[in-house]
């Protein structure tokens, strides 16, 4: 008998303590998905004479890899960097020691279409230099 009662006490331990984590893990919600490939476009080039980091760019392709908030950006062939999603927010400091007078570039976004991205605008901006931020669009490329 004192076996049994063990055995129901064990088992009805695991099943209250599963119910419990059911209940609270319910209201927990993934964020969004904007891993995968995107174009991205400058909406208007720099100004002449502005030294941007960001200067001659064509638009091209932004691979972003993503786990749960944290993400990993790459624009082109360039050195990848870290992002943080924040809801709809995507956002990034990048240090940049080597891109002449400026000493960093900021990305901030925000992604449009529940629950997978389909879209993202934001700006491109820089610290220590003379280059007014500049706004973009992304879309998302197609899969092959």
């Amino acid at each position: 008998m004192r076996t049994l009662l063990l055995y129901a006490a064990l088992v009805g331990t695991a099943l209250v303590m599963l119910l419990v984590i059911l209940r609270v893990g319910s209201g927990l919600r993934a964020p969004r998905s904007v891993s995968g490939t995107w174009t991205v476009a400058l909406d208007a080039p720099p100004a002449p004479g502005a030294r941007c980091p960001w200067r001659g760019w064509a638009p091209g392709p932004l691979a972003v890899e993503q786990s749960g908030e944290r993400l990993v950006l790459r624009f082109g062939g360039a050195a990848p960097f870290a992002a943080r999603l924040r809801g709809d927010a995507l956002g990034a400091r990048v240090e940049t020691p080597a891109a002449g007078n400026c000493r960093a570039w900021t990305f901030d976004a925000r992604a449009v279409g529940p629950p997978v991205a389909s879209a993202l605008s934001g700006t491109l901006g820089a610290e220590g230099c003379a280059c007014p931020p500049a706004a973009f669009r992304a879309t998302r490329a197609a899969r092959p």
